[in-house]
């Protein structure tokens, strides 16, 4: 079994140590009420899965260490 060590700011420790149970309930109610994503999450995450290329599409790259090399590719 694997523990954390929770270690609190120097201004919440009067609080943490004198009123245990509302400490916890707050840092709960602060944790549930903030958004871990955006609205647009799913839109955003399906739009990278969009692509102008296509099966059998061919290409031209241009190699970076030599600007003058040209490489044909198919995907």
């Amino acid at each position: 079994m694997e523990g954390r060590v929770l270690i609190h700011p120097r201004f919440a420790v009067e609080e943490y140590v004198n009123d245990l149970p509302a400490f916890r309930a707050a840092i709960l109610e602060e944790a549930a009420n903030h958004p871990s994503f955006r609205a647009d999450f799913d839109q955003k995450k399906e739009k990278l899965e969009e692509t102008e290329f296509f099966v059998g599409q061919r290409m031209e790259l241009f190699d970076n260490a030599y600007s003058s090399q040209l490489h044909v590719a198919r995907i």
